[in-house]
């Protein structure tokens, strides 16, 4: 799930940007919250573009990753051929949007105002949003990271290697020396976040 959510929002954020009937809708619903929000707010803050990308990107997560569900792990059973297959589509779609110049140049030209900051550029590109997240709770909570089974401690090692997850780091110091050997070496970010690879496969394949 934090693959597809990863794919969704980066192939969303472009459709925002490369779409002039997004940005337009965008455009004036930003407008109206002028009138619409309250009067301390816009005076502190304003309404801004931003925000707006956000609430429309995370919505579109929101829709697809229920639609997704409901495909393809409704019935109580996990249709896993089926949704590799899915996976392996939407990020072939993703990165040929991702070729595109125009993306670039149109965030750059539209300015400051339309910067979201939630990098869904990055999400699943050099960026584990999940991964980060569980390991900076774990972090703060030592006595339930190193009761943790020996898998999952061996995969925080090589997601701290591969620079790809956020508290990892802080993590392993926690987990000691045991697991600093353990090595990311052949393993990049590409491997990582290949829909096609079992992510546990790092750990069969040293």
């Amino acid at each position: 799930m934090w693959l597809a959510e990863g794919l969704i929002g980066r192939l969303a954020i472009r459709f925002v940007y490369l779409t002039p009937l997004v940005r337009n809708a965008i455009i004036t619903k930003t407008q109206s919250q002028i009138y619409l929000t309250p009067e301390e707010k816009v005076a502190w803050m304003g309404p801004s573009p931003a925000s707006n990308v956000i609430d429309f990107v995370e919505h579109v997560i929101t829709v697809t990753l229920a639609n997704f569900v409901d495909k393809y792990m409704s019935d109580g059973t996990i249709k896993e051929t089926l949704i590799k297959e899915e996976l392996s589509h939407l990020a072939k779609l993703v990165d040929t949007i991702e070729q595109q110049d125009d993306y670039k140049k149109i965030r750059s030209e539209l300015g400051a105002s339309w910067g979201e900051l939630r990098f869904y550029d990055s999400t699943n590109v050099n960026f584990d949003l999940l991964s980060s997240a569980v390991c900076e709770i774990l972090s703060e909570h030592p006595d339930v990271l190193n009761n943790l089974n020996d898998t999952i401690k061996k995969r925080i090692a090589l997601q701290s290697g591969i620079g790809v997850v956020n508290y990892a780091k802080e993590c392993l110091s926690i987990l000691g020396d045991k697991y600093r050997s353990e090595s990311s070496e052949g393993f990049d970010a590409n491997d990582y976040f290949n829909p096609e690879k079992n992510p546990y496969s790092f750990l069969s394949e040293q």
